[in-house]
């Protein structure tokens, strides 16, 4: 069950901004348990018809400067979805994770062996354009 599928089992709207907050406590848990070298779908909880990015500005902010703190790097997804027609995550959080310094890692979630590298021209072009050169590969 996806993030997009949150109003269906939960229609009172002041719970499913609970649980989004919830998310991002859960998120910054995850940062701080030192398991991982890198983040990804930062934004995921925005295929909830009730999480707009821009509402929860201040929230990707604190989220970026626990990944930084934490020496890890941030994915930037390719695979656009139907719910989510956009690079995740999109470029107002990118410049945020710019300007503190983040890595960025280019990867596609690939759910199809053709589909491997769909976006990585476009991505780069996106990086270039916010001026965006800290980027994070897997060695």
């Amino acid at each position: 069950v996806g993030a997009e599928s949150l109003s269906h089992f939960i229609s009172a709207e002041q719970e499913q901004k609970r649980l989004i907050n919830d998310y991002f406590e859960n998120y910054i848990a995850s940062i701080r348990s030192g398991l991982f070298d890198f983040c990804a779908h930062l934004t995921y909880i925005v295929r909830s018809a009730v999480c707009k990015v821009e509402d929860y500005h201040a929230e990707y902010k604190k989220l970026l400067e626990e990944i930084k703190k934490a020496g890890m790097a941030d994915e930037l997804n390719t695979r656009k979805t139907n719910i989510v027609k956009k690079f995740m995550p999109t470029a107002p959080v990118l410049e945020v994770a710019r300007d503190l310094g983040v890595p960025i890692l280019i990867s596609d979630d690939c759910h199809d062996k053709n589909k491997m590298t769909a976006g990585y021209k476009e991505a780069e072009q996106l990086l270039s354009e916010l001026g965006y050169v800290n980027r994070w590969k897997i060695r």
